[in-house]
């Protein structure tokens, strides 16, 4: 698959799916989330069968899907969380932190060129975009404190473990789907369990809204995204990847405030300029990284 098709597809994706994820957890968030941990579990295990894709159980490979189970259920019931107290544009706003976070754990452990003096601008040109929206974008009250805490606590799990997957899956190399198909094994069971204690009812009334965004959670944003999201990891830096989370916000927002009514202020337009800026900014080399290509371009361009 093409690098920049998937990451195409994650951006579609992470736009779309803070939306759904609330209106699929309108009935009972966690059992949204177990449901929609099963769909795309299934939705996974089918492929894996059509295609006749081997998963492996040796040990070191069970120590990645451990991994990848674990921080998919604890970032996703903390964002479930969340979605009954923020609106869902903030949580999308509020993972545009991770490209700081991954990026400070990869250049420590991953020894990835993460922390040059561009792309540190570029994220705190970002990050203070983010801040603009996040501060004078909506009105704050007591309930979307334990919104905030929640999803930045799901953001810092996620950073977290997308740097320990990748660095895991250097020798591993196994491929997206596989340690999607295996993080969902583990983490299937913890959702149920995390249901069954908290939910009120064993099967709760879901509308059509609802139904449909469980639908779309576990087809899409969970057999699709997770798999796209983990061949990414692989193939390219991780603080990279995390920087798909600049650009998400505007377009979650954007939705929210069409599909759902959620309101978007001018500042957030100012906010989304910083936010481009520092996308620029990341994507800037250095003086020296120039000067290392120079040679292969002077057999294009002469005069350079």
């Amino acid at each position: 698959m093409s690098v920049k098709l998937a990451y195409l597809g994650i951006i579609l994706i992470w736009s779309t799916t803070p939306l759904t994820v609330q209106w699929s957890a309108e009935s009972d968030p966690f059992f949204a989330a177990a449901l929609r941990m099963l769909i795309g579990l299934v939705v996974c295990w089918v492929v894996v069968s059509v295609q006749s894709i081997r998963v492996p159980l040796e040990k070191r490979y069970l120590l990645i899907y451990s991994v990848s189970g674990l921080s998919i259920f604890f970032a996703m019931s903390l964002v479930y969380w969340c979605a009954q107290f923020i609106p869902s544009g903030w949580i999308s706003v509020l993972y545009g932190l991770s490209p700081l976070v991954t990026g400070v754990l990869a250049f420590y452990f991953l020894q990835e060129d993460s922390l040059t003096v561009y792309k540190v601008i570029g994220m705190l040109l970002g990050l203070v975009g983010l801040m603009l929206i996040f501060v004078f974008g909506s009105d704050l009250n007591d309930n979307a404190l334990i919104g905030i805490i929640s999803c930045l606590m799901a953001v810092v799990v996620t950073g977290g473990s997308s740097v320990w997957i990748k660095r895991l899956n250097q020798q591993a190399n196994l491929t997206g789907l596989q340690v999607n198909i295996g993080g969902l094994i583990i983490a299937l069971p913890l959702f149920i369990m995390l249901w069954l204690f908290f939910s009120n009812e064993l099967i709760p009334t879901v509308t059509l809204r609802s139904g449909l965004s469980i639908l779309y959670t576990g087809t899409v944003a969970t057999a699709l995204g997770f798999s796209l999201y983990y061949y990414l990891l692989k193939n390219i830096d991780a603080t990279r990847v995390a920087l798909i989370s600049l650009i998400t916000p505007i377009t979650s927002l954007i939705l929210g405030s069409w599909l759902n009514n959620e309101p978007i202020f001018k500042t957030i337009w100012l906010g989304a300029a910083l936010i481009c800026l520092g996308l620029i900014c990341f994507e800037m080399k250095s003086s020296k990284q120039r000067a290392a290509h120079r040679p292969k371009l002077k057999k294009y361009f002469r005069w350079l």
